[in-house]
């Protein structure tokens, strides 16, 4: 009995569910947004494009975070 509690996968962390497969997925869409404002920036200029990109990328996943903590918030009431 034991050894098959051990061979179990660990049991899922129950604060906001931000697992790996969370993050890879909000990095992967945030990377995408982010290249797509980066692209959409280009013709005004290097440095103002990366700016663009890196700030969307970064709103991009702070929305996904601020979603994924309402709707745990919803769903625990």
């Amino acid at each position: 009995m034991e050894r098959r509690r051990a061979r179990r996968a660990p049991e899922p962390v129950q604060g906001m569910g931000l697992s790996a497969r969370f993050w890879a997925r909000s990095m992967a869409i945030g990377l995408a947004v982010g290249l797509i404002a980066f692209s959409l920036a280009w013709p005004s200029g290097m440095p103002l494009a990366l700016y663009v990109g890196l700030l969307t990328a970064a709103v991009a996943c702070a929305i996904q975070v601020a979603i994924r903590a309402v709707r745990q918030r919803a769903a625990s009431r």
